[in-house]
């Protein structure tokens, strides 16, 4: 049973879906991976176990992928002691747009308190679409690093008065990135 005040984490990902479409398991992953979305476990005790965010960050895509779509309950994975795993709402309709934070993720129906939600730090539509026009122009580097410091150089000349998205930040999006290249060359 859910506590109050807490959304599993299959429905969050299901909103991710509704929401950011095929991105929607690599923008939870980062908000999980760096600790921004806590994730808790409320064992057979019901009290609450924080879940931190090195478990994320060690985890295969595939894996983390069956959490989200299926479910704690349908993975076998030798070091997934949790029965099922949320995450407060309140942190929810932190990272959520505003314009979905009126929208309960369980219910679908509007919530009793009006959420406002924190503005994002970076405009990460607008990093990704730097880092397709980098990859586009320069090419692919050859190791994520230089990836990532070709990203936070072009982010602070194109942001006026705007600090780069720091390595930590950018790490997960631009990891998944060489995933997605490395699988489509031959």
């Amino acid at each position: 049973m859910i506590p109050p005040g807490y959304v599993s984490l299959r429905n969050v990902y299901i909103k991710f879906f509704q929401i950011y479409d095929m991105e929607a398991m690599g923008r939870l992953t980062f908000y999980l991976s760096t600790g921004e979305l806590q994730a808790f476990d409320f064992g057979s005790r019901g009290q609450g176990e924080s879940i931190g965010a090195k478990f994320w960050q060690g985890m295969s895509d595939d894996i983390r992928r069956a959490i989200f779509e299926k479910g704690i309950g349908a993975i076998t994975y030798p070091r997934m002691p949790f029965k099922e795993i949320v995450v407060l709402e309140d942190d929810l309709a932190k990272i959520l747009p505003t314009d979905d934070n009126a929208i309960s993720v369980d219910s679908m129906e509007p919530s009793s308190t009006n959420k406002a939600g924190r503005h994002p730090k970076y405009d990460w539509d607008y990093v990704w679409a730097g880092i397709v026009r980098l990859v586009h122009e320069e090419g692919l580097p050859k190791s994520q690093d230089e990836m990532i410091e070709r990203v936070q150089l072009w982010y602070s000349s194109t942001q006026e008065k705007a600090e780069a998205p720091s390595r930590s930040a950018l790490q997960p999006l631009i990891k998944r990135l060489f995933a997605v290249m490395r699988r489509s060359e031959p």
